[in-house]
């Protein structure tokens, strides 16, 4: 329990019932064997236990190797037919931004203004069915979604781990990059003169008090909600965010 970072109680509780859950499994796994071998022996008759039926239970079951991080204890599985995504501890109530999701923000929005999955917790055990919750949609973006909310919780467990490692350090994330802000950096205005070419963005970032670098949200997408900025503007308000910290790099080697 002395460790840099510890388990919350509720995280604890939960790995307990993993451990209760395991011991269970493996009882019930070590009955049908020997149970086969005596049949076995007694008709020499083989038996099979690895019906499909078994099988299938056996790849949507959420594993418990009880070696995961804090924070990383699986709670629940979400399922899409088959194939299934286990959704850990720090996660279960994450808000399900839409635009980190690239082919799936409309279906999002939609079912935002439904209340189906504003949060990870909202989502049902099956997500089978979830595009029969708005009109319009068919089961082709509930599997584009499903495996984009795989996406999403691998680049989260990601950038947990990368936050873990680098204590005290600012990040800011988009997509699968991210950018460290130093203290020299963060100082850095956002201005027309260190970013060019949407002078409408940097408008209205300044209005909503975000006048240095060090104020801009760590999801960087999020600028993305601002009038008439797309995906391409963000694309280049990011690249442009690199060339400033590595200006700003330069600057701190040639004062030292």
């Amino acid at each position: 329990m002395k460790t840099e970072s510890s388990y919350d109680l509720e995280e604890i509780n939960i790995r307990f019932k993993n451990i209760e859950e395991m011991l269970k499994q493996s009882i019930e796994k070590e009955q049908p064997k020997d149970l086969e071998e005596n049949l076995m022996t007694q008709t020499e008759v083989p038996t099979t236990t690895n019906t499909p039926e078994h099988m299938k239970q056996e790849e949507l079951a959420p594993s418990m190797s009880g070696e995961e991080e804090p924070g990383l204890t699986p709670v629940r599985s979400v399922t899409y037919k088959d194939s299934f995504i286990e959704i850990p501890y720090f996660l279960r109530d994450a808000f399900l931004l839409p635009q980190r999701f690239k082919l799936s923000e409309r279906f999002l929005l939609r079912l935002n203004e439904e209340q189906q999955a504003r949060i990870i917790s909202e989502l049902p055990a099956s997500i089978d069915h979830l595009h029969e919750k708005v009109s319009r949609y068919n089961e082709t973006h509930t599997e584009t979604f499903f495996h984009e909310l795989k996406d999403f919780i691998d680049e989260e467990i990601r950038r947990k781990r990368l936050i873990k490692s680098r204590p005290g350090e600012l990040f800011l994330f988009y997509d699968g990059d991210e950018i460290v802000v130093t203290e020299k950096f963060g100082e850095k205005p956002i201005n027309k003169e260190n970013f060019t070419g949407a002078p409408a963005l940097i408008d209205q970032l300044n209005e909503d008090g975000i006048v240095t670098v060090q104020d801009l949200p760590k999801e960087l997408v999020i600028i993305g909600k601002y009038k008439s900025v797309g995906k391409g503007r963000v694309d280049n308000f990011f690249q442009q965010l690199k060339d400033l910290q590595q200006k700003s790099i330069k600057e701190t080697i040639e004062m030292d």
